[in-house]
């Protein structure tokens, strides 16, 4: 009988450090074990900028054990990695290195995109189908939200907010000691950030999914036991803990509730974030799949096919999302829509010299959606503009790193030939400078294709024979204007790739 496949994940959070090892079990994955250590690195990085030395030395030591509890369990399989507490810590690079010289260990720091997006991951694949067509759905961690709405199984609204419990504890911190009304002061603070995008919120949502740090918390208070791993908070329940909470002090809530003191500091932030949150939508109850950043992880590893579904999802309301992002910016559909096909076309051609994947394919994609919409501002140096909103813009499953690819793609799409001299491709690493290059290179090429914004071309063949990328085109229209533009962009592609860039035109009546 083979043995259950195992992996483990320890965690340093914001609040606690954590280990969870799963293991599989036929079609099912299952916690073998899970261990929490209390320390708050969170506070360091929210309050002084940087985590206390003292703290590292405290975490390695935890590592340690936690490898240890692996070894015992014969996990040989496991990920170490970070979030929002190290990642914003100004000593963050000091903090990785002493953790790798004390316990041997690389740490994978997660942007907060890439942690939204596991944790939604694993929340699409729980959640039934009738749930996708109205829900809004929330990740809400300790220093960030994550704000979706979910209509008819299509991602239609996202957005990200550099709020949580843990961070409007620290903000508020001191007035809460001598403020009877805290609570308004919190909400207050949090609606500046959700009534911006309120108005855009067209309908009323059904549902309201959440998952965070503080729900079991939360569902333990109002008397509310899981059922598969879910978690069904009426709203009465909720706001009737919120009244109980909203004029007590710390010290109070650990004494009334019987809770430590990091936990009841975030409790009544994080009820003020879900009370503020309820307003977007027609639901009676919270439903919260109890999941962590460490399940989904896990089940990435152990469910890979599974998980990959959920992520081909994920890439598509992407791809969706960029068009409506491309809407709002009044970009040319007919335009974008050529370059898109056409620089996905010579991306498959390229295969065999541009080394490149599927995740690559998905930026080059997004950003032949997205190259243009700097016109909505300017036309002079729209390239930059596009940069600019690329950069601003929320797009689920899309990575900090990722969207920073995008942005630069688009940029160089036009005449800019990526170069040291500009900010934004200094700034990136060597192996993402190779990338932009290979990706603008290909984009320059699909979008010289239609430079006139016309689509001349009426069939279009690309092949890579010897050390040429030969263009057939076939049309009954003036096409000099593109065969110009070709040629002209061509230089940066032949410089790229190293491939002569030959035209074949073809008379079509």
């Amino acid at each position: 009988m083979n043995k259950p496949k195992t992996f483990g994940v320890i965690n340093l959070g914001s609040n606690e450090l954590n280990l969870r090892i799963a293991q599989r079990e036929n079609s099912k994955m299952k916690f073998i074990e899970t261990l929490r250590y209390p320390l708050s690195l969170g506070r360091d990085t929210f309050n002084m900028g940087k985590v206390n030395f003292e703290k590292v030395v405290q975490a390695c030591e935890v590592i340690n054990n936690f490898l240890q509890v692996l070894s015992e369990y014969g996990v040989e399989d496991y990920s170490v990695i970070a979030t929002t507490a190290i990642r914003e810590a100004t000593n963050r690079n000091y903090i990785l290195d002493q953790i790798k010289i004390k316990t041997g260990v690389e740490i994978n720091v997660f942007d907060d995109t890439q942690e939204k997006v596991y944790i939604y991951k694993i929340m699409l694949h729980l959640l039934d189908k009738a749930y996708k067509q109205s829900s809004m759905l929330v990740y809400i961690g300790s220093a960030n939200i994550g704000f979706n709405i979910l209509q008819n199984e299509k991602i239609i609204f996202t957005q990200n907010i550099n709020l949580g419990a843990l961070r409007v504890f620290e903000v508020f911190e001191d007035i809460q000691d001598y403020s009877r009304e805290f609570y308004k002061i919190v909400d207050d603070y949090i609606e500046s950030f959700t009534d911006s995008f309120s108005n855009l919120i067209k309908h009323k949502i059904s549902y309201f999914i959440a998952a965070g740090s503080e729900i079991s918390l939360i569902g333990d208070l109002c008397g509310v036991k899981a059922v598969d791993s879910f978690l069904v908070i009426p709203k009465e329940g909720f706001l009737k803990l919120f009244d109980n909470v909203k004029h007590k002090t710390v010290e109070n809530i650990c004494s009334e509730y019987n809770i430590s003191l990091d936990r009841a500091e975030i409790l009544l932030p994080a009820l003020c974030l879900y009370k503020n949150l309820f307003k977007f939508t027609n639901a009676k109850e919270i439903i919260a799949p109890l999941v962590f950043l460490t399940d989904s992880i896990c089940f990435e590893k152990l469910f890979n096919g599974d998980f990959q579904k959920v992520s081909d999802d994920i890439n598509r309301n992407a791809l969706s999302y960029a068009k409506t992002i491309a809407a709002k910016y009044s970009a040319n559909i007919k335009h974008y829509e050529f370059v898109e096909k056409y620089a996905l076309m010579i991306f498959d051609r390229l295969k065999k010299v541009h080394g490149l994947y599927k995740g690559e394919k998905l930026i080059l994609n997004l950003a032949a959606v997205l190259h243009d919409v700097g016109h909505y501002i300017e036309s002079k140096g729209h390239y930059a503009h596009s940069y600019n909103i690329i950069k601003a813009s929320a797009m689920l499953g899309v990575s900090d790193r990722d969207k920073e690819l995008i942005a630069n793609i688009s940029f160089f799409h036009s005449n800019a030939v990526p170069a040291e001299t500009y900010d934004n491709y200094r700034g990136l690493g060597q192996k993402d400078k190779v990338l932009v290059a290979k990706l603008a290179a290909i984009l320059r090429m699909a979008d010289a294709l239609d430079c006139a914004h016309r689509q001349k071309f009426k069939e279009i063949d690309v092949k890579v024979e010897g050390g040429e990328l030969v263009f057939t085109l076939n049309s009954n229209r003036n096409t000099e204007l593109e065969q110009w533009a070709l040629k002209t962009k061509g230089k940066f592609f032949e410089e790229v790739f190293g491939l002569k860039i030959v035209i074949r035109l073809k008379r079509v009546n």
